[in-house]
């Protein structure tokens, strides 16, 4: 942490007081980010730096601290999660930075907790939802797994078909409408979006080929080349991380070896691994190379990523190798083998919908 001619700190506590003391929320923020990712310390000392952040008076540093504690694996800043989001009146921040000019911190403490999927935080979530009725929670409610999270979206939203009903419906498994969600699918009146999210939403909860076989179709056209819509076309392959079935997980690897989009490749080959490592090596043998020959479509920050994700020793070695070609390089010690503690949702977001429940 010591930059540019800065102050040379000789602990983790230190480094984090000295930011602490200028009162600038930038600075605060920059210091704890490289304390994070960028100190000398030990892992033990940054959470023991971390977790003094949740005894300070700012609610705001109180959340950065619980938050980058669930970022390398560590809860300890689930009470004061709970003790913020459990406040009967709202706890306002004002800036221009938000459409409303305020935010209210109880939403951002739901946000961390379910974001990282603690599941001991659930309660306070939906107690948080039934007090306000905000709809910002709702994906909070499915992700931190609430029993009757379907119902709560469908007494929100209502039954008008949207991408964003569809998938909420899809990520509770909302069984119940199952019927509504096949009859979104084949609305051909309806942006592809909705229907698309519709067809994978009924085939998380019933047995409808014809679903998993609509999401497929999608993601088909997309592989030969770079899509128009980029965005849509990750989320379908995401879906498609999300089945089980042979023709599925099939289609992923294809994707991994025929898709001229980075993006596809590396949406397909996290979720082999992360959700497919037993029916299928195509993500693994993709991370292998990436790690140990020629430069592949996934990238090494996501390569490196996957494979300290893994308990594949495979994986590990390729990474070990990696450094070993690079002479004061570190990448996969720093950025892999340094971090196999941490969370997979610190990154995950951006490549699945779901992870196996361990």
């Amino acid at each position: 942490m010591e930059k540019s001619g800065a102050t040379r700190f000789s602990s983790a506590q230190q480094a984090l007081d000295h930011a602490l003391k200028t009162k600038d929320s930038r600075t605060i923020v920059q210091a704890i980010n490289s304390l994070v990712y960028d100190s000398p310390w030990s892992r033990a000392e940054v959470i023991e730096a971390l977790r003094s952040l949740l005894a300070n008076p700012d609610p705001e540093i109180k959340l950065d601290g619980a938050r980058y504690l669930y970022l390398i694996g560590d809860d300890s800043g689930r009470a004061t999660l709970i003790e913020i989001m459990s406040n009967t009146s709202p706890i306002l921040v004002h800036s221009p930075a938000y459409s409303s000019g305020s935010y209210d911190l109880r939403f951002k403490a739901a946000e961390i907790a379910s974001k990282y999927r603690d599941k001991e935080a659930k309660s306070a979530i939906l107690d948080l939802y039934l007090a306000t009725r905000s709809r910002t929670l709702l994906h909070c409610l499915i992700n931190v797994g609430v029993e009757n999270a379907g119902q709560l979206v469908k007494d929100a939203l209502g039954n008008q078909p949207s991408d964003r009903l569809m998938e909420l419906y899809g990520m509770a498994k909302f069984a119940s409408e199952s019927p509504y969600m096949k009859s979104v699918q084949r609305d051909d009146t309806l942006d592809m979006p909705t229907r698309l999210a519709a067809a994978w939403a009924n085939a998380q909860v019933s047995n409808d080929e014809g679903s998993a076989k609509f999401v497929r179709d999608f993601v088909e056209s997309q592989i030969p080349g770079l899509t128009v819509d980029l965005s849509l076309a990750r989320k379908a392959v995401q879906y498609l991380g999300t089945l089980n079935d042979a023709a599925s997980i099939s289609l992923l690897e294809r994707i991994t070896k025929q898709s001229g989009s980075t993006d596809l490749v590396g949406v397909a080959a996290a979720n082999l691994i992360l959700n497919h490592s037993g029916q299928s090596n195509a993500g693994t043998e993709l991370v292998i190379a990436e790690l140990t020959s020629t430069p592949t479509k996934l990238g090494i920050d996501l390569a490196v990523k996957l494979a300290a994700s893994s308990s594949d020793p495979r994986l590990s070695q390729a990474g070990r190798s990696f450094d070993a070609r690079r002479d004061g390089e570190k990448i996969w010690k720093q950025q892999g083998a340094d971090r196999v503690s941490w969370s997979l949702w610190g990154w995950a977001d951006d490549y699945v919908l779901t992870l196996p429940d361990k």
